[in-house]
């Protein structure tokens, strides 16, 4: 990303206005207009990369006066990059804004927050060739645009939500594409059969439960994607008396075989459930998969499917990990073979016998042929209350005592002794209120 300047910067220099313009009130955009049309307005703004507006809603004299400004420099200027923090108040302070935007066609990185009425309005007619996009999507849509003349249909709210209807324009030229809050489940299949061929990183978050074949069909290049259902989603699927993640898992992957999937991919980042929903059934090159919820049967069929070289565990507790039965996944051909683990470890002050826990964690690693190990351990100690009982608090206090003179000197020899495929040790830990965060690495970085 390029570099913030602010209004003041421009005013104060005369030298060309390079970076990007960073906007937080109306007043600032004003003072930016009449600047520029009383200077050497052309030289000064083709060098200008990109507009950051964090105004929220305008006067609509400042909105109109934007307005006309960047119709009238739309050809002048050479912006590559455009960040909206609260789009729909900033386009919806006046009936052209938007379109006005459209017209522009250099901006090649764009990304709004909060994208509703107005901002679809703004993607669907935009003359700009996209290559990332970074989309927040509106939660409300109770108001009436001024652009619109009668309110929304449901079907229509819930395409200005979909990203592969939204974004269509700039099928052919996207790379990556991030989304939050989208809704791509559309009533009407027929309005999804947009194919974005160049995108590589589709990254959705607060998303509805997930349909592989639908990103496999609308993204069929992609090497890298990141999932994560929207909570209230996932509240409403666990009380479901007619749907189930096992019965979604299953949906998922008859679709894959019934219609066709990605060859493999590269990377997959995604809490559990949602690794367990999206059912892969194409190799992945590395796995990442978030905390806390861990279910180690879950892990085993998604591992199987997969078959990763890499396997990245993220935010679990020492509790949910020093189990029998994830010990006895370590022991599966699908865990055996990996190349690569990462562990990312929550230890809370009510744990009890970290020690033992630790140990037995670390041991039930011995099976593996990993060439690279990576542990890292966040301590989450609240301050001690002054009037706490001394026996409850050396009680509390056991974990925090053994991780304050834990070695990691110590801890690393025995993994190596017990893991001999080891080439590459990384030991952290961090988060203690005694110790600084210390870390150990021994041996290279392996590639693959």
């Amino acid at each position: 990303m390029s570099q913030s300047i602010t209004v003041s910067d421009f005013q104060s220099s005369d030298e060309p206005w390079s970076g990007i313009l960073k906007f937080e009130t109306g007043a600032e955009i004003m003072g930016f207009i009449l600047l520029t049309l009383c200077s050497d307005s052309d030289s000064r703004l083709s060098v200008l990369e990109g507009f950051h507006f964090s105004t929220g809603v305008l006067a609509s004299s400042v909105a109109e006066m934007l307005q006309a400004f960047i119709l009238r420099f739309s050809l002048t200027m050479n912006i590559t990059h455009l960040i909206m923090d609260y789009a729909e108040e900033f386009f919806g302070s006046s009936s052209g804004l938007a379109e006005a935007f459209a017209a522009l066609k250099t901006i090649k990185y764009v990304k709004i927050h909060d994208v509703g009425i107005h901002g679809d309005l703004f993607l669907r007619k935009t003359r700009s060739c996209f290559v990332s996009a970074d989309l927040t999507m509106a939660t409300v849509f109770d108001q009436h645009p001024r652009c619109l003349r009668s309110p929304l249909s449901a079907g229509r709210r819930v395409s200005v939500r979909n990203l592969i209807v939204l974004m269509r324009g700039a099928q052919n030229d996207l790379v990556e594409l991030t989304a939050s809050g989208c809704r791509t489940l559309h009533p009407d299949d027929s309005e999804c059969c947009h194919i974005y061929p160049n995108v590589r990183t589709l990254d959705l978050q607060d998303n509805d439960l997930p349909v592989t074949t639908q990103y496999a069909h609308a993204f069929p290049n992609i090497s890298k994607l990141r999932v994560e259902t929207s909570l209230d989603l996932l509240s409403a699927l666990a009380v479901s008396k007619t749907d189930s993640v096992t019965k979604h898992r299953s949906r998922n992957r008859d679709q894959q075989l019934k219609t066709g999937t990605w060859k493999a991919l590269d990377a997959c980042h995604a809490p559990l459930l949602d690794h367990f929903m999206l059912c892969l059934i194409c190799p992945v090159k590395e796995l990442h998969v978030f905390g806390p919820y861990m279910n180690p049967d879950m892990l085993y069929q998604v591992l199987k499917t997969t078959r990763p070289s890499a396997l990245s565990l993220r935010g679990f507790f020492l509790d949910d990990l020093d189990t029998r039965r994830f010990a006895k996944l370590l022991r599966q051909p699908c865990a055996v073979n990996l190349k690569r683990l990462e562990l990312c470890i929550c230890i809370k002050s009510a744990d009890v016998d970290v020690a033992g826990n630790l140990d037995q964690l670390l041991s039930a690693l011995r099976p593996l042929k990993i060439g690279s190990l990576c542990v890292s351990i966040s301590c989450f100690f609240p301050r001690r209350s002054k009037s706490a009982g001394r026996r409850d608090e050396e009680s509390k206090d056991e974990a925090e005592h053994y991780l304050k003179d834990l070695s990691l000197e110590v801890l690393t020899a025995g993994l190596q002794a017990d893991i001999p495929s080891l080439e590459r040790v990384s030991l952290t830990l961090e988060g203690h209120p005694h110790r600084p965060r210390t870390k150990m690495v021994i041996g290279a970085i392996l590639e693959g």
